[in-house]
This record gives structure tokens, sequence and C-alpha cells, in this order.
């Protein structure tokens, strides 16, 4: 907008413009507004062109337009709408709901929830100035996403067995084992932290069929190879709830415990961080006379419950139960030891 009037009485008569328009509710006769202040139309016209940007050049203020109408050349007042209409909503909603997939896996379910804000974005109308605006407002920072490169073809069968419920040879690579390949009944795929996990039940292992639940999680970036068996399909029990599976679960790894009642203590500068968040466990708070205040869960803790309550630091302390207890003070006795030595010049 650099060619916007810039001296002293262009600047009073455009003030006085914006307050004709004001008072004439927003639109006047381009003539009218000629004889109030005593310009020609070419000056109107100058002040049109400079005050009327499109949109995605907007920078806050009101915009004039000028219009060829039956009463002749109209002059209107724009203010921008400070509304959000059900159509961006909707898909500001997709947009933000789906950022992760479109991270985690472009080449699947990323590439779908790109077509569906495509079609969004078609059936709104949306200007390229908005779609601009919550590209740019509304942003997924992913936390150490896994590698999903040339996994398109596996995800593609899990969803189809996913699906239809259909059994899977699965081939899969865990950290410390040799490849193997499972039967596999798959039930649910997961988001978590930033990865794809897909949980079921190998057909080796024995199911209560009283209460079932699945009993293996394969991380997907760990899968090598994956086939539709020959069982065909199966039915996963209307009774199973994920929702409800894990919310007592801390993370996705193996329980190293029955559920039990976990009491923590945290120094009153954690306090804050810790409340701000929900904790599965059915978590309640009680306070101490030390100024400390005590969460109380009950939920099976397993090695990422471990790593979480390493990461507070000094600001915890596990009270109950004793197992839990000594495992942390077993892992910071060897960092201590860690860090109170010097690094050899090899390590440095």
């Amino acid at each position: 907008m650099s060619n916007r009037p810039a001296n002293y009485e262009s600047t009073k008569r455009i003030l006085k413009l914006y307050a004709l328009l004001e008072q004439n509710g927003g639109s006047m006769p381009l003539s009218d507004a000629c004889r109030l202040l005593s310009v020609g139309d070419k000056t109107i016209e100058r002040y049109v062109e400079a005050f009327g940007a499109p949109p995605e050049e907007q920078d806050g203020a009101p915009q004039l337009s000028l219009k060829d109408t039956e009463r002749g050349p109209q002059l209107t007042l724009h203010r921008s709408s400070t509304e959000v209409s059900p159509s961006v909503f909707r898909y500001l909603a997709v947009h933000a709901s789906t950022a992760h997939l479109r991270r985690l896996d472009p080449g699947v379910l990323g590439a779908e929830s790109v077509q569906v804000l495509d079609q969004l974005k078609r059936e709104a109308g949306l200007e390229k100035n908005v779609l601009s605006a919550i590209n740019k407002s509304f942003y997924y920072h992913p936390f150490g996403p896994k590698n999903y490169k040339n996994k398109e073809k596996i995800l593609q069968k899990i969803i189809q067995a996913l699906l239809y419920r259909h059994e899977l040879v699965v081939r899969y690579h865990s950290h410390d084992k040799d490849p193997k390949s499972y039967q596999f009944f798959p039930w649910y795929l997961m988001i978590f932290r930033d990865g794809l996990y897909l949980w079921g039940i190998r057909a080796e292992d024995r199911v209560d069929l009283a209460a079932p639940k699945p009993t293996r999680c394969f991380a997907l970036d760990r899968i090598l190879e994956v086939s539709l068996g020959a069982k065909g399909a199966f039915r996963v029990p209307h009774s199973f709830d994920p929702e409800r599976y894990h919310q007592d679960h801390f993370g996705i790894t193996d329980a190293e415990s029955a559920p039990e009642e976990i009491v923590l203590a945290f120094h009153p500068e954690r306090i804050p961080w810790v409340r701000e968040r929900s904790w599965p466990g059915s978590p309640f708070w009680t306070k101490t006379k030390d100024g400390r205040e005590l969460l109380h869960l009950h939920l099976s803790w397993n090695r990422e419950f471990v790593s979480w309550l390493l990461g507070w630091g000094d600001g915890v302390e596990v009270l109950a139960p004793d197992e839990l207890r000594c495992e942390v003070a077993q892992r910071l006795s060897v960092a201590n030891m860690l860090y109170n030595k010097q690094p050899s010049s090899e390590e440095a």
C-alpha cells in the first residue's frame, strides 16, 4: 500500500470521507462524496485505488470500493468482519485434528486427510488469505516422530484387515530379537506419541474368553512384511472398548506390576505443571505439612512410568509402593555415578 496519499490535506479528506460513509450507513454516491469534500471524482478514485487492496494484502484498515449502479457510481466502506463462519471452523477443525497424520504418514492416511481438506475448501469456497491464515496460525510440531518411509503398502494392508476383521501374517523385528513371523488378529491402530501401533492378539496367545483383551502391540515402523492370513475373518468382542482399556494404563509398554496404589510427593514448584494435565489411574490429590502435594494413582506401572518420574528430577519422591521407589532410586544412583566421573578422552 505504498501508493496511499501521505500529505496532511489528503489525510484530513480521507478521515472525513470515512466519517461521511459511517454516517450514511457505509455507502454513498460518488457525486455526494465529491461535493462534500470539494474534490473531483479522480481524487476519490485514487483514494479507492489506495485503500481498496485485495483481502490478502489488507492490513486491518477499512477498505473502500467503487462500483457502478443504476443510480450511478456508488462508494462503499467495508470493514473486516471478526466473526468466523461455520465453514471456516469446519475446515480448521479437520486441519488441526489431522495435522499429525499428515506428518506421520503422508503416503496413506495423511494423503486422505489432504483430500478431505481439499473437498472442504472447495465446498466452502475459502479464499487464499483465509487458508494462509489457518496454515500459519495453527501448527502441529511433532516430538521425535517415527520414520514410516516405504511403509505405505504395509499400512494399506493393515487398514484393509482392520476394516474387514481379517487375520494377518506379520513379520516383525523387535529391537532385541531376530525377525519373526506371527499369525495375528488385528483389533485397532493406535496413535501414541507421534507413532503408529497395531494392537491385537497373536494366534499363539492364550486369551481369557471371559474378559478378552489385546495381548500384543506391534510398532508399525518395525513391521517388515504383512499379508492376509489363511484363517480369514474373525470378530472383536462387542464389549471391548479401547478407550476404557487404556484409561488406567501409563503408556503402551507391558506392565511390570498388577494395578496398585501409587503415591507421589511433588515439590511445590512442580505442582502447577503436574496439575494442568490429566493422568491415568483415577488420580486425586492430598496435601502434606511440608508444603508438598501427594498425587495418588491406581494403575500398573511400567518402564514408561519410571521414565516419566525420572523426568521430574528432584521435583518428585515416590512414597509407595516400595518396589517402584527402589526402581527409581536405583536408576538415579546409576545416573549419579555416570555424572560423578570425568568422561575419558575417547568418550569426549
